[in-house]
């Protein structure tokens, strides 16, 4: 990283010892790995608001009826592995 900035943060003693112990098992400085967790709860928190501005407005059967209309228009091929195959309905 070329531009980095230094951020105190204040956390309770057991959430820094649980941080410096995962690191220490993961092989990773402590610093690297809060940022690794800072990081991972930043892309979810962005993806959780990307969900919600693109299913505002919509029901949760409209959804449903919209992603089995898709997924009807898509032809099961012999070439996907059986491990990877979409499990049939009744």
């Amino acid at each position: 990283m070329n531009n980095t900035n230094v951020m105190t943060v204040r956390m309770p003693a057991e959430l820094k010892s649980k941080i410096t112990c995962l690191a220490k098992e993961q092989g990773v400085s402590a610093n690297q790995f809060a940022m690794y967790l800072l990081t991972k709860g930043i892309v979810s928190v962005e993806y959780e608001q990307l969900v919600a501005r693109l299913t505002e407005g919509y029901s949760e059967d409209e959804i449903l009826r919209d992603f089995k209309e898709v997924m009807a228009k898509i032809s099961e091929s012999d070439d996907v592995p059986e491990w990877d195959r979409l499990p049939s309905t009744p």
